[in-house]
């Protein structure tokens, strides 16, 4: 039972990321939001965005970025930054 919570969850926190990121890119939002999308190259996130992105993800979970996890390879991927927030809203 612990695991089907903890997958629950997981789904929980990628449908609230694939919320904030179609918060930011509005009507940009065309082509369908989910996790395995790269938000730089397929959804044509800019710096402007990912910074919005980082903030809401900080005030949606309640938790702040460390300086070596804002890499641009692993923001840009809903999947690794949905492991980031898991991890540290254990």
């Amino acid at each position: 039972m612990i695991h089907k919570k903890g997958w629950l969850r997981n789904m929980e926190i990628e449908k609230k990321l694939i919320e904030i990121v179609k918060e930011i890119l509005g009507d940009l939002a065309l082509t369908e939001v989910s996790v395995d999308k790269n938000l730089v190259d397929e959804l044509g996130m800019d710096s402007k965005d990912m910074l919005r992105f980082i903030l809401g993800i900080e005030e949606n979970f309640n938790i702040e970025f460390e300086d070596e996890e804002l890499d641009i390879e692993v923001l840009s991927d809903l999947s690794k930054v949905a492991e980031i927030v898991i991890r540290k809203t254990l």
